[in-house]
């Protein structure tokens, strides 16, 4: 594993600090950033695909409504 050095301004060095559980290290903060970020990013699509699937399936329900009403 290649190791590299980050330059943080000391603010940012404090921010990450508020999350940092026990004994982890800075990578492991970041690490556990990133894998949340990632999942708030996959639900939103997964929000956003399931909104769109419904708003397709209401108009499907409609279009059936109105051609039923029209069979004797």
């Amino acid at each position: 594993m290649t190791i590299t050095t980050v330059k943080l301004h000391k603010n940012t060095k404090s921010e990450l600090d508020t999350f940092r559980e026990h004994n982890e290290s800075y990578d492991q903060i970041i690490r556990n950033l990133i894998g949340s970020t990632r999942d708030k990013s996959i639900k939103k699509k997964l929000e956003r695909g399931y909104r769109n699937r419904g708003e397709e399936d209401r108009t499907l329900l409609n279009e059936w409504e109105i051609a039923s009403s029209e069979l004797p």
